[in-house]
Formats: structure tokens, C-alpha cells, sequence
């Protein structure tokens, strides 16, 4: 699994088990860019339902790129991970690693988001432990090209951004 789609992005699905006096944790992928205080994002812990493990975001609010998938997936278009508040108390005590070992085994030909589609496998499954929060907390540029990807984001966001 550990070369499966980006070098150490599966990483992710492993943290619960290699933090263990670790109770919750905010994992954002590298190219992540807060637009406002990231300590906001830790309030949606107090929001999780007893059952909820994990918050993401949707893939879009409309059909996105899982509509052409292969195996299950999160809702009518998927969650992105790039954005994953993780209480690891809770995960340790599911079936999460058991369930992505699986996962991984059974749909590995189908698989094209790596780590992410294995996380929406498992929310396909156990809808009810996931917490999804607004689109907001994973701003992506394609926000700004596509309206309806994400309604209410501050279109003010949508600058282009020159990488070196």
C-alpha cells in the first residue's frame, strides 16, 4: 500500500496506530494553504456525534470524479482528504485498519486516489462515522472554476496563484 499512489500518502491511513498516546489529529496534505486561523478547525471534534471518527470534506457538492468509479464511495461524490480530522482514540477502537487492509486487497484494480478512495470505501460502509464539515476547510482552486463545486466560498479566494 505504501506505494500506491503519492510517496507516503497512505501514511494517513496508518497514524492511528503509530501515535498511540496521540487522541486527535489534524493531517493536511502538503499543499495546503489555511486562509484563516487553523485552530478553528478543531472545534468540529465538539461536534462529532458518538459514533464519528473522522471529519472530511466532499470531493464537490455536485457529481465530482467518483461518478466514473469503480468501487464504492462516500455519498453522490465522494470525500477529499486532503483536510482529515482524525479522533484516533475512536479509530483505533473501529475496524478502520482491518477494513483498509481489506479494502486494498479487494477493489486494488480499481483504485486510482490511493489512500483517499480507500477512506471513501470505508465511509460507504460506516456512513455514520464521519463528520462532514464545509467546504471551506479544503479550499481548492477548482472551487473558482466550477460554481457549483463549492456554494458560499468567498469567490474574493479565487486568485491565481504562480508556483515556482
Amino acid at each position: 500500500m505504501e506505494k500506491m499512489f503519492k510517496p507516503c500518502a497512505t501514511q494517513r491511513l496508518l497514524i492511528p496506530t503509530l501515535l498511540q498516546d496521540v487522541d486527535s489529529l489534524l493531517y493536511v496534505d502538503t499543499d495546503t494553504l489555511f486562509l484563516r486561523p487553523v485552530d478553528a478547525i478543531w472545534r468540529f471534534l465538539d461536534k462529532f456525534s458518538s459514533a464519528q471518527l473522522a471529519a472530511l470534506v466532499l470531493e464537490h457538492e455536485g457529481a465530482g470524479n467518483y461518478r466514473f468509479a469503480r468501487h464504492p464511495y462516500y455519498g453522490e461524490s465522494g470525500l477529499n482528504s486532503g483536510v482529515l480530522l482524525m479522533n484516533l482514540t475512536r479509530i483505533r477502537r473501529s475496524t478502520w485498519l482491518d477494513s483498509m487492509v481489506r479494502y486494498y486487497v479487494q477493489y486494488k484494480p480499481h483504485i486510482r486516489y490511493g489512500d483517499q478512495d480507500l477512506i471513501n470505501i470505508y465511509f460507504y460502509y460506516y456512513t455514520d462515522e464521519v463528520y462532514v464539515y464545509p467546504c471551506e476547510w479544503n479550499y481548492r482552486t477548482d472551487h473558482c472554476e466550477d460554481k457549483s463545486i463549492c456554494k458560499g466560498i468567498e469567490k474574493k479566494w479565487c486568485v491565481r496563484f504562480t508556483w515556482f
